[in-house]
């Protein structure tokens, strides 16, 4: 009986290392997600379809051109440490291990904080899946909110703030 509870476990973990999709070049499903992945150099930038809002030709008013938006919008070690913890809560309800990797990830952020989409910028010999990614995101999206100054971002409808998820900082302080 015990080598037959091993073997469905061997299998089964099996299973789920060749259903990973590794990162290329298209669309990639993840569950009901799908994610358009372009390669650009020696790297792969990754967005949910869903993210219509982003329309990287769009200007920013002039005076947040001109004198940046950046002291609008904070991010600090707290911010860090809630997110640290919505991707380490979703990796353990997806009973699947946090990669070692830290990828770089563009949040698109309302006025109010509310981030609209994501975009992540990963190393093509990355051995992140675009599993991971579906499970980053939806562990962050609609369940953290930046802290902006809504009326100093009146009229942009949305900037962008790019930082690096710290993986390797959760796993090196697990909870």
């Amino acid at each position: 009986m015990k080598s037959l509870i091993l073997l469905f476990s061997l299998l089964f973990t099996i299973s789920q290392v060749v259903s990973a999709q590794k990162l290329k070049a298209g669309r990639l499903k993840s569950d009901a997600q799908t994610f358009d992945v372009s390669k650009v150099r020696d790297h792969f930038v990754v967005g949910n379809i869903t993210n219509k809002v982003v329309d990287k030709n769009r200007k920013l008013p002039e005076r947040l051109a001109k004198g940046g938006y950046e002291q609008y919008l904070s991010f600090g070690s707290e911010d860090i440490f809630k997110i640290n913890s919505l991707v380490s809560a979703e990796y353990s309800k997806a009973s699947r291990d946090l990669p070692t990797e830290n990828p770089l990830i563009t949040y698109y952020v309302s006025e109010n904080g509310e981030i609209l989409a994501m975009e992540f910028l990963i190393s093509s010999s990355s051995s992140l899946t675009i599993d991971d990614l579906r499970i980053i995101e939806s562990a962050i999206k609609g369940k953290f909110k930046f802290n902006t100054d809504q009326k100093m971002l009146a009229g942009a409808g949305y900037v962008g703030w790019t930082s690096r998820l710290s993986l390797t900082q959760i796993l090196d302080n697990p909870k």
